[in-house]
């Protein structure tokens, strides 16, 4: 594996030089290791991008919920080489979808339990 400063830290790791050369299973993401493999090689048997939700859990325990686009790479020859994937976090999306509703007779977000049974007011709401 191989990455950039932000995402070594985010994993605890001070520079991008120690988690070089490292697998799924060495990493924070250990338990979701089966299904990140799973679509590495979906990419590398299709041998082109896709796109897929993944969860992953950060040095601190923390789950979070990627959006990532993998493509194959290849050597020069055409032989493949492993994959990269770019990556987008959408917990914050995820967690607001998945937990808030709009309340159409108080004209306001209702943010939920997990917000403390929160409205959100704006005036321009249009039902």
């Amino acid at each position: 594996m191989a990455c950039h400063d932000t995402l070594a830290n985010s994993l605890g790791f001070v520079s991008v030089s120690e988690i070089i050369g490292k697998g799924d299973y060495e990493l924070p993401w250990k338990d979701n290791a089966d299904d990140l493999i799973k679509n590495d090689n979906l990419v590398l048997e299709q041998k082109q991008s896709m796109s897929f939700y993944e969860e992953v859990s950060l040095s601190s325990g923390q789950a979070k919920k990627f959006l990532i686009k993998k493509v194959p790479l290849l050597n020069p020859d055409g032989s493949l080489l492993g994959t990269m994937g770019s990556s987008i976090d959408i917990s914050g999306f995820h967690l607001v979808r998945s937990h808030t509703h709009f309340d159409k007779k108080k004209r306001r977000l209702y943010l939920g339990e997990r917000f403390n049974n929160q409205y959100l007011i704006k005036k321009s709401f249009v039902c």
